[in-house]
């Protein structure tokens, strides 16, 4: 029997390769014709080095009646996302695996044998960034759910310049009451979350000013909110700002285009189209 850990990130597509059958957190899909009855196969995300809470927890309460075990782990770029340290993560709970392996996943968290990177792009959407400041990869959030890729997939800007404006010509569906973050969709029908700082909702508003409202057209570039970066860096946990597309179908992946310094109305990612 294997469990798949996973929301939207690279152990998804780890699912679908092995098993062609990918479920959410924290589900037992089914018992595989790959894997005879007294095994156990764990395949989980890594997240910096960290296994999520949502597996320890599962993990934590659950017995095994098995002869083996065996851990597939999936992981990125980072440097501290080494096995040694995630093995000896779950040695400190309790449980031992006789097998333990990771896939490499690479380009947004594509593993290197998924066989969509086959198919061929048939249109791309370039997605701008809303915010001035330094931009990077969705995984290196420092929030589990937002690197995880579990509320969309895109990518992160951390603010340098206190306006936030619209990315494309489009529409603001909602704002927050907290003012935090803002709904979007875009002219081409892309669906955004623009979210400003990391539990930035308990702020009640408090260092947001917005010149938005839900059901407001607007243009590329045109100011929707002001930011209080001296108040928000002394009262968030961080203000790293994932702008995700939430409504992705099953042929579009995103590829990040930009990394390091950005402005806004830079490109920050395209959204790939692969032929169906």
């Amino acid at each position: 029997m294997v469990f798949y850990f996973t929301a939207t990130g690279n152990s998804l597509y780890v699912a679908k390769c092995i098993d062609e059958y990918p479920v959410s957190i924290p589900q037992v899909i089914k018992n595989s014709s790959i894997y005879s009855d007294n095994q156990i196969g764990i395949v989980c995300p890594v997240y910096c080095g960290e296994i999520p809470n949502t597996v320890k927890e599962f993990l934590k309460g659950s017995k095994f009646d098995t002869k083996y075990m065996y851990l597939i782990l999936t992981y990125g770029n980072s440097a501290s996302d080494c096995p040694e340290f995630t093995y000896n993560e779950f040695k400190a709970l309790g449980i031992n695996f006789d097998y333990i392996d990771t896939v490499h996943c690479v380009d947004n968290y594509l593993p290197v044998f998924d066989m969509a990177e086959e198919k061929k792009i048939v249109d791309t959407i370039v997605i701008s960034s809303p915010i001035t400041g330094v931009a990077a990869d969705l995984s290196t959030t420092p929030d589990e759910a937002f690197a995880g890729r579990m509320m969309g997939d895109g990518a992160v800007v951390t603010p340098e310049d206190a306006i936030v404006r619209a990315p494309e010509d489009g529409e603001v569906c909602f704002v927050f009451d907290t003012k935090h973050a803002i709904g979007f969709m875009t002219e081409s029908g892309v669906s955004l979350l623009i979210h400003v700082g990391i539990d930035t909702v308990k702020l009640d508003g408090k260092g947001f000013e917005c010149f938005v409202e839900n059901g407001q057209t607007v243009k590329k570039g045109d100011p929707m909110l002001k930011l209080d970066l001296d108040y928000l860096k002394a009262n968030a946990p961080s203000v790293a700002s994932p702008v995700l597309c939430t409504e992705l179908e099953d042929n579009q992946k995103i590829r990040l285009l930009n990394e390091g310094e950005i402005k806004a109305g830079d490109e920050l990612f395209a959204i790939d189209i692969y032929e169906a």
